[in-house]
């Protein structure tokens, strides 16, 4: 029987395997999409017979309950009427949220099912080879960028987050909040997890870069990879520096982009303007 509990710290050791047992390249897959969106969405996990799962507030409808779809090491169509027995019986109707387009024919397998593309919550994802050498004329902008970044600011500084450096990009962050703001629930909430994760770095396992300059942190990113996927979960930087958001994705994808890195997720929009211009400006395969 399924037995819902809450999603905390120390959950994140027993639910990342199960992660590492699918390649949805969804970021909903991820210890990130997860942890960051687990208190807005009040999620909730339970392991069975070697399957993950996880229910939440739907993206369409926070009143509304759904589910993840379930990852692991047993049966898939198992793991779904499992669900809707569960649903049966505490009497909610059987919905699945941030469905991979690569799990669909699976479910279909299972159920007859409508599916509905929920435009801000779709992720842009991109090859990795194009985001961390920014060749080719489409890329001719944000190469741009880059060279007047690197021309403006020559005694910048790339390097990994560290103990070491970890309390300057508190402080950064902490600097960061005072100049951006937006008052809407998903900015609060993904300013609050940023604490979060900066507060329990080690934690999470997650793999983070930093740039300086002059010395002085102005800019710092963190992300995941799973299997042959490099997430950006966050990412911060000071705009009076030119090309500098550019510089830095850059950087940190050619640092993390090996053999085994195929593609970089920059994640969703959430429905913001802003954000949708700059995740298409880097020419999404998908």
């Amino acid at each position: 029987m399924l037995k819902f509990k809450d999603i905390t710290l120390d959950s994140i050791d027993e639910i990342r395997p199960f992660l590492f047992k699918q390649n949805y390249r969804t970021c909903d897959y991820t210890i990130g999409g997860i942890m960051m969106w687990s208190e807005f969405f009040d999620y909730k996990y339970c392991i069975y017979k070697d399957m993950l799962y996880i229910i939440g507030n739907s993206a369409k409808n926070y009143a509304d309950k759904s589910f993840a779809v379930p990852v692991g090491y047993g049966d898939f169509k198992g793991s779904v009427l499992l669900l809707w027995d569960y649903c049966i019986k505490n009497n909610i109707p059987l919905s699945f949220s941030a469905v991979p387009k690569e799990a669909v024919p699976a479910l279909k397998s299972v159920f007859r099912i409508n599916v509905e593309r929920l435009e801000n919550w779709s992720d842009y994802l991109y090859n990795s080879s194009d985001l961390s050498t920014y060749k080719g004329r489409k890329y001719n902008r944000k190469r741009n960028h880059v060279n007047k970044f690197m021309k403006n600011y020559p005694d910048f500084e790339y390097e990994r987050i560290t103990p070491g450096n970890i309390i300057a990009v508190k402080e950064f962050f902490s600097l960061f909040q005072n100049y951006v703001s937006k008052n809407n629930d998903i900015f609060r909430n993904e300013e609050k997890m940023v604490k979060v994760v900066l507060n329990n770095y080690s934690a999470f396992g997650f793999v983070g870069g930093v740039l300086k300059v002059g010395g002085k942190v102005v800019a710092f990113t963190i992300g995941e990879v799973v299997n042959d996927t490099l997430f950006i979960h966050i990412e911060k930087a000071s705009r009076e520096y030119a090309g500098i958001y550019e510089t830095l994705s850059l950087l940190f994808a050619r640092d993390l982009t090996d053999k085994n890195i195929e593609y970089i997720n920059r994640e969703e929009d959430v429905g913001d303007e802003g954000l949708r211009k700059s995740k298409m400006s880097y020419n999404p395969i998908a």
